[in-house]
């Protein structure tokens, strides 16, 4: 991110960046690997490039239950503690306050339900459905990066 995106945007992009590795470690989204990170500019000459919005989320654990995160950390694919994901926003990013982009993250996903009315897609093999069984990788995963 730092060769590649304009000096104008580098730093907001990198905590952009680190927010969604943030978020993927807290979704439990194994996928999130090289691919899933892109780059927009509106022409290959102008001075704009910056991380694109975020795509392609998804809970991994919930259909293969030992998957791990696609991305290398700290020399890891292991799900990283919140002391090494905090490192690489503060070392890699360069994010002023890793702890607290953490814990924001923990709260909105812990105060997240699906509106009323919004069909939840059930699964047959995840006893109260596909949301219960993502709450649960996601209290799982809060669990591990609570202070």
């Amino acid at each position: 991110m730092r060769g590649n995106a304009s000096p104008g945007h580098a730093h907001r992009s990198l905590n952009e960046l680190f927010r969604v590795v943030a978020l993927s470690v807290l979704l439990r989204n194994g996928d999130a690997h090289l691919k899933n990170f892109g780059l927009l500019y509106t022409d290959p000459e102008a001075d704009d490039c910056r991380l694109s919005p975020v795509y392609d989320l998804v809970c991994t654990t919930v259909f293969i239950p030992p998957d791990r995160l696609a991305l290398t950390l700290a020399g890891s694919r292991a799900w990283p503690t919140r002391r090494t994901l905090c490192e690489f926003g503060r070392r890699h990013c360069q994010v002023d306050d890793p702890e607290g982009e953490v814990d924001r993250l923990l709260a909105a996903a812990l105060d997240y339900r699906p509106a009323d009315g919004v069909p939840v897609p059930a699964r047959q093999d995840a006893p109260g459905g596909l949301w219960r069984a993502l709450r649960r990788e996601v209290e799982a995963a809060a669990a591990a990066l609570a202070r």
